[in-house]
């Protein structure tokens, strides 16, 4: 009883998801890329979903949660004429209720080219939820999420966040099979990480992880700032 009052005092550190960095990533992709030069097999649906699902977890810092909630209703276009900043093929998509945002009040976010050409590319092989020929896109039995469990029967309820775990664990493990202690937090903790090294400080950070203390950030990038002095 003791031992334990003194470890609730102290508190105790809870263990950090491996960062999924663009480092990590980059094997992943290659190996989910169809355009990779000399690829002896297509691609399968669930490649297509799971390159364009960390690739929005990568440019969005999401939440699993957050992730599993997104609709294709409120991916969108950027447009160049109100936006002259903005590159040809980006997009933002809206992530309307997060863990610090329980209003509901949501907030745009940015979507890099690539990611919305993954995004295209996943919408294009998808099974349909029920069967649509002509329909807009992918569906499952509760709405138009962007991604969906798939079996041979077509497309089915929207991902667990338990499934993007799997997905990251999955896909880490074929890249690197020494790759250990991935979870769907990791695209978060990686995303986090990138940025701080690209220059980022702590409130960009909090801004672009809708973080609303500083205290996550600061741990998930604590040992790349001490490395940095």
């Amino acid at each position: 009883m003791e031992r334990r009052g003194h470890a609730r005092k102290l508190g105790s550190k809870q263990r950090q998801a491996a960062a999924l960095t663009d480092a990590v990533l980059a094997p992943i992709f290659d190996r989910l890329d169809p355009d990779q030069p000399g690829r002896k097999k297509p691609l399968k649906p669930i490649d297509f979903r799971d390159r364009a699902l960390l690739l929005v977890g990568r440019d969005t810092l999401a939440r699993a949660d957050e992730l599993v909630a997104l609709r294709w209703a409120d991916l969108h276009p950027v447009d160049p004429v109100l936006n002259p900043d903005a590159h040809p093929g980006e997009a933002t998509i809206r992530i309307s209720r997060s863990k610090t945002d329980q209003d509901g009040q949501g907030a745009e976010v940015w979507l890099s080219a690539e990611t919305a050409a993954a995004l295209a590319a996943w919408r294009k092989v998808a099974p349909r939820w029920p069967a649509e020929p002509d329909g807009p896109g992918p569906l499952t039995r509760e709405g138009g999420y962007l991604f969906c469990h798939l079996a041979r029967s077509g497309a089915g309820e929207r991902m667990s966040t338990e499934a993007v775990r799997e997905v990251v664990a999955r896909r880490t493990g074929e890249a690197d099979p020494c790759a250990i202690g991935f979870s769907g937090h990791s695209l978060r903790v990686g995303a986090a990480q990138d940025l701080l090294a690209a220059g980022v400080d702590l409130p960009g950070l909090m801004q672009a992880g809708r973080w609303s203390t500083p205290a996550m950030p600061a741990r998930y990038t604590e040992r790349l700032r001490a490395t940095r002095g």
